[in-house]
């Protein structure tokens, strides 16, 4: 079995910074994981967590093999405390728990706390780490992952080292996931998406996004009799960020399908997009900001029907202007 870091793809100059402060004693305590969801940022604190438990890192890298790297692989090592949210949050009784592990005595050469999706922290959950991070036991790592930093305390932040990860190179997306046509350039480096990409409900709510961007640009005026209709998009949540996830790309290939179809996700769109030629280009990109914004809101449980239907009042003022 291979090490858990020899596995991962498209993240070779951020695994080259870890393993080379490793060898160097240099690496920081705390480390912040940041980028897209789903371009490998859980399985490189994994992996550095072989790395710094393994039995066998003589080259300060892991063998794979060993039954502490089997364990780490397994999630179940001793010296490995992942937290995971708890339906929608991180809850400070998580965060307790982090400090009574690194308080515990280290069985190995190191003890690791990873945080997935440690955007979800509660504010208090949050404060509550903060004392670990200020003085954290001797050979302990806390990493953090997020795809959202802006929701990260700075107090967080700034006793953290950030670590960017770059979204995947699309031929590895076509070669891990299969994909191909606008599915692989929705995708947009992420093989979380891609997964979800290959279910065909996907397609369906394609159609969606893009039938209320027809209709929001085909009248003359408001049609209110269109908003019942479009509250029935957003019943369900999983499937309303979907379609907010969609307006952002329409939207933003509308504004790149003047330069360029060869560069647009949705390239067999391009009679809509020609449709809204009248539309500025920072009309266009404030609209699919608009939609990034819907998208946050429907996350925060927010009234999606009322959300929408000020999105829909946006779209049209824009098609009037």
């Amino acid at each position: 079995m291979k090490a858990i870091l020899d596995q991962v793809r498209g993240q070779d100059k951020v695994i080259g910074y870890l393993l080379s402060a490793m060898k160097q004693k240099k690496l920081p305590h705390a480390l912040l994981f940041v980028g897209p969801a789903g371009i490998g940022k859980k399985m490189v604190a994994l992996g550095l967590t072989q790395a710094l438990t393994c039995e066998n890192n003589a080259d300060k890298r892991a063998c794979g093999q060993c039954p502490k790297c089997q364990r780490v692989r397994n999630e179940q090592s001793e010296s490995l405390h992942l937290v995971k949210a708890v339906g929608d949050t991180i809850k400070v009784e998580q965060t307790r728990d982090i400090l009574q592990f690194t308080s515990l005595k280290s069985l190995g050469t190191a003890q690791v706390v990873i945080i997935d999706s440690a955007h979800l922290m509660t504010t208090q959950a949050a404060n509550s780490l903060l004392k670990g991070l200020e003085e954290p036991p001797e050979n302990t790592y806390f990493i953090l992952v997020t795809s959202n930093l802006g929701t990260i305390l700075p107090t967080i932040r700034s006793r953290s080292q950030v670590v960017r990860f770059s979204p995947l190179a699309t031929q590895d997306i076509r070669e891990m996931s299969g994909l191909d046509g606008w599915q692989l350039a929705a995708s947009q480096g992420s093989m979380e998406r891609a997964e979800n990409l290959k279910d065909g409900s996907y397609e369906e709510l394609r159609l969606k996004a893009i039938g209320f961007v027809k209709k929001c640009f085909a009248g003359k005026e408001p049609n209110i009799a269109l908003l019942h209709d479009f509250r029935e998009l957003v019943r369900e949540k999983d499937q309303s960020i979907v379609l907010a996830k969609f307006w952002q790309q329409l939207f933003r290939d509308a504004r790149i399908y003047r330069q360029s179809i060869d560069q647009t996700i949705h390239a067999d769109q391009a009679g809509l997009f020609a449709n809204m030629e009248d539309i500025s280009a920072e009309q266009l990109s404030s609209l699919s900001q608009q939609a990034f914004i819907l998208e946050g809101e429907f996350k925060a449980n927010r009234d999606r029907g009322l959300c929408l239907e000020n999105f829909y009042f946006k779209c049209v003022d824009y098609a009037l202007d």
